[in-house]
């Protein structure tokens, strides 16, 4: 599961901030696509488990991830 926070309204301010969440991979790329054409600043998340804890983490290949080159 991906957490894609929006935190600015974009180019022409019609964006409502806040978290958008995918489950799939496909469908987070496509949403941060969206708000990058549109000029926003976005944070990208991912849920991870490690042994019966889950969490948020940031090592990602997807937009501002470690992985990112």
């Amino acid at each position: 599961m991906y957490k894609i926070n929006v935190k600015s309204e974009g180019k022409y301010h019609n964006v409502t901030l806040g978290p958008r969440y995918t489950l799939s991979k496909r469908d987070a790329k496509n949403i941060i696509a969206y708000f990058l054409n549109g000029e926003c600043e976005l944070e990208v998340t991912k849920l991870l488990r490690c042994g019966v804890c889950w969490m948020w983490s940031d090592d990602h290949d997807l937009y501002n991830g470690y992985w990112e080159k």
